[in-house]
């Protein structure tokens, strides 16, 4: 992403990578250019246009959390995420008629 690489050239001390994704860190802000290497593309997907960004789907969320856990079993915070995640699953998008 075009866009990725001008911010990481105007902050180069605020560039990070993990494992081959590439980002940059502005204050609570990141922008990755892929994580674990799906792209911008796969996550746009049933993501929401919010004014001048777009927020990724649920769906793509969890998706994220759940390949953070199984590549950092020992990441306590990613797993209390997926747990969040799994409990807003459970609680409002199973059928509650059963």
């Amino acid at each position: 992403m075009k866009i990725t690489k001008k911010i990481s050239a105007k902050y180069p001390d605020n560039r990070r990578d993990i494992r081959g994704d590439l980002g940059v860190t502005i204050d609570d802000i990141e922008m990755w250019r892929s994580i674990h290497l799906f792209d911008y593309e796969f996550f746009l997907k049933d993501a929401v246009d919010v004014s001048s960004m777009y927020v990724i789907s649920l769906d793509r969320l969890l998706f994220t959390r759940a390949l953070i856990i199984t590549a950092t079993s020992e990441d306590k915070k990613h797993e209390e995420d997926f747990k969040k995640v799994m409990q807003y699953y459970h609680d409002n998008l199973r059928n509650q008629e059963f």
